[in-house]
Parts: C-alpha cells; structure tokens; sequence
C-alpha cells in the first residue's frame, strides 16, 4: 500500500496506542470470497423511506445542526462556566457547570434551555439536557491535558511513569499507559492536580482499523474505496461524509493514514479498477494534527448504514463527539462480513501515539468508543450517531483493538476535517 509520503506496495499499515502495535484500518486486502454488490440488496433497502417531506427535512437538519454542536458552542460562550458534557445516551445530555447560581453559570443554563425550547417550537422535538455541579471548568482540564501532552512529548515524571495518551471522558481525563500495575502513575498526577479526576487506563494489545461496493457519483459516506496495486484493484479505505468549500468544490472525508492515492469504488469480492471516484486532494498524518484527509470526487449527504450492502441514510448534520453517546462506524469491510461497528463513546480529545508501520505519529484529537473494532479497510469509514432528529455525522474512522478488554475503535472528528480544510458538511440544508 501507499503510505502518507512514501511508497512500498503490499506492506501493511501498522497503528500504535502507546508504542502497543494495533493494525490500522487502511490494512490492504486481498479479494475477499463472494460478491457483495449494492444490487444484492431488496431495492426497498437502499433508500430509506423518510416521514418527513423535503421542506421538513431541511429545517430538521439546520435545527439538528445547531443543537448537536452544543459542547462547542458552549465551550467557546461560557469558557469559565462550562465544565464538559456527557451523554446518558442518544436522547440525553448532561451538561457540568461551575459555580451555577454565577452570572455566566445562570447565562449558560438560560441558554441551553433557550436551545431545547427552540428546537421543540421549530420541528417538535429536542435532546433532553439537564445539568450536574463542576469544581473545574473546561478551559482548565484543557489546560492540563495540554501539559500532560508536552510531557508525553518532551518527557517528565509521568513519560518516566508510564504516560503514553490522555483523554477527556467526560467527568475528567483518562490516562493512557502500557503498564499493568499504573497505580504510582495515578497517583503521581492526582497529587499534581488534586482538583482533576483521573481514571488510568491500561491499552492491552490490539489490532486497528486501512457500498458501498457498486455505488455512482454521487458518492456516499461508506463506500469502498479501492486502489490501482500494480494494475489491480486493492481494497484501501472506506469514505467519510461528503463536504463542500464555498466555491462549491466537493469532497469525501476520510483518513489521512490512507495515504495519497486514486481511488476506485468495487465490489469486495471480485475487485476491478473500472469505477474511478478521485484522488486524494489533501492529507494530514503527522504530530499532534488529526488523521485526516479528503478525496476530490462528487459527494452526497448521504451514507450507507448497517452490515451487507447497508441503507441509504441522510446527514442530517455534523455532530461533535460526547462521552456517552453510542455511535456506529460504517466501514466497508465490516459491512462485507456482515458486522456493525457500535459502541459507547469513552473518550474524547485522546491524543496518543500512532504509526504507519514507518514512523511513530502522535495523532491529536481522537474519540474512542468501546464495544466493537474496525476491520482493515474501515478507516475513513463514516461514525453516525443516530439522534431524535435523525443521523448525524460524527466522524471518520481512525483504528481499533479488537483483544481489548472491551474492544474498541477510534474516530477523527468532523469538526476537525471542516476546520482544516475549510469545508461544511452536505446536508439537506446545507447541499
């Protein structure tokens, strides 16, 4: 396969967690026994049947949009208020606040209600959030995952005590390390920083994640993204949302670790390179960015959701990542052996070391859900989070550990591929 910045055909990816070597999902393989092609599927699967009508549709996705990207929007409002966010689930946010009967404690609560109020009276539903009492707010527990990134970085007592990640989970950071016994490191940085809550978590071996299989331009978020290998066709990558620039130039999403190749879209059991859908425009796979890249093709604002040939679903809207949630990867590889990829977010903000089976990365600004890992050639596959509006994107897919204890897969957010490359997301009311 072809790596970010250099060329070696047919050697495979390799993605590490804390120097822990973990397979990444731009993994290349060979063609897979039987054929798996959108036509399989009952033509009453592809598209899904919507209750709503196309006007309906768009104030849903322009309300979706505001109210999903709530943790920062009130990260950049309220900074000393704002103590973080987590999900009881899909339907139910948790928002922290520091000192709540404050002036900016009583304007980010009026605000969020303000929030719920308005997406009730616009379209009849809203995410339920009620609120909880912080002695630290976001700005601070940034503050100190950026000092534990410098030390992991440039070395101190907690590299020397084992420190290879850390990671927002929602009530606090998590610490990442390869040592079973990490008691001393716990308590290392509970002393450091007595008013944080840690929570050290050991990364046991693991594996990572490099149509869907006949799909048209168009395209949609988990196709099957293929490569010319010596004049064949070799399975790759999965494709992300689609996004747009404002000169109306548009993208699919996808990994950055996939490297800088053209991509076809095929059938996973009898790949050919007779499906062109573009080339990589732009990547990113180095220290402390995100593993992120996009490919110029023709793109929708749907995906494929679910194992087999999946469901046509609409991107209502983008959708910032909250420990709790339960999101779904849409690889194109799993799908192929009829597998999801679901989990409950446990981890955002995790910076850790990753490799390309060349270089060691420390890729920042990852999300970690626990309950079931990516298969090679599910990277850059969409992560949907299914909402009272409907689907959300919430990003792309980076790697997993399917021995982890409890498996696990990890996910580039999309805020962070709109950032860099200056893109918004295809939805309904924004085409």
């Amino acid at each position: 396969m072809k790596s970010p910045g250099r060329t070696e055909p047919g050697r495979s990816a390799l993605l590490r967690y804390s120097a822990v070597p973990v397979f990444i999902a731009a993994l290349s393989l060979v063609a897979l026994a039987g054929n798996i092609s959108a036509q399989d599927a009952p033509a009453d699967s592809l598209i899904s049947a919507s209750e709503e009508t196309a006007a309906e549709e768009i104030n849903l996705s322009r309300v979706a949009g505001q109210v999903l990207a709530i943790p920062t929007d009130l990260a950049t409002r309220f900074p000393k208020a704002y103590g973080g966010i987590r999900a009881i689930d899909n339907s139910n946010l948790v928002v922290s606040v520091v000192e709540p009967d404050s002036h900016e404690g009583e304007e980010l609560r009026k605000y969020v209600e303000s929030l719920v109020e308005y997406s009730n009276a616009e379209v009849g539903r809203s995410i339920n959030i009620t609120f909880e009492p912080s002695s630290v707010n976001f700005e601070r527990l940034m503050s100190v995952h950026h000092d534990l990134g410098n030390q992991i970085h440039s070395g101190g007592e907690f590299r020397d005590l084992g420190l290879t990640g850390v990671g927002l989970d929602g009530r606090g950071i998590t610490a990442l390390t390869q040592l079973a016994n990490n008691e001393a490191l716990g308590k290392a940085l509970q002393n450091a920083y007595p008013n944080i809550a840690f929570t050290v978590r050991t990364l046991t071996t693991s594996e990572a994640a490099a149509s869907r299989f006949a799909d048209t331009a168009p395209w949609n978020g988990g196709d099957v993204l293929a490569f010319n290998f010596f004049g064949s066709a070799r399975i790759q990558c999965t494709s992300g949302p689609g996004a747009h620039n404002a000169s109306g130039a548009r993208y699919l999403l996808t990994a950055g670790h996939c490297g800088n190749l053209f991509y076809y879209n095929t059938n996973f059991g009898n790949p050919q390179l007779n499906n062109p859908v573009g080339p990589t425009a732009a990547y990113i796979f180095s220290n402390w960015y995100p593993d992120a890249a996009i490919v110029a093709a023709n793109s929708s604002f749907y995906f494929w959701e679910g194992p087999g040939s999946g469901t046509r679903r609409t991107t209502l809207a983008a959708v910032d990542p909250v420990v709790g949630y339960n999101v779904c990867g849409q690889g194109a590889t799993s799908a192929a052996f009829g597998l999801s990829n679901c989990g409950t977010i446990s981890m955002v903000n995790l910076d850790t070391d990753v490799t390309d089976g060349y270089t060691i990365v420390h890729v920042g600004g990852l999300f970690l859900w626990d309950g079931s890992a990516a298969l090679g050639g599910d990277s850059g596959g969409y992560i949907s989070l299914s909402t009272v509006y409907g689907y959300g994107a919430v990003g792309t897919i980076t790697s997993s550990n399917p021995n982890g204890s409890p498996p696990y897969s990890t996910g580039t957010p999309v805020a962070y591929h709109r950032f860099i490359w200056g893109l918004t997301l295809n939805t309904p009311s924004t085409p």
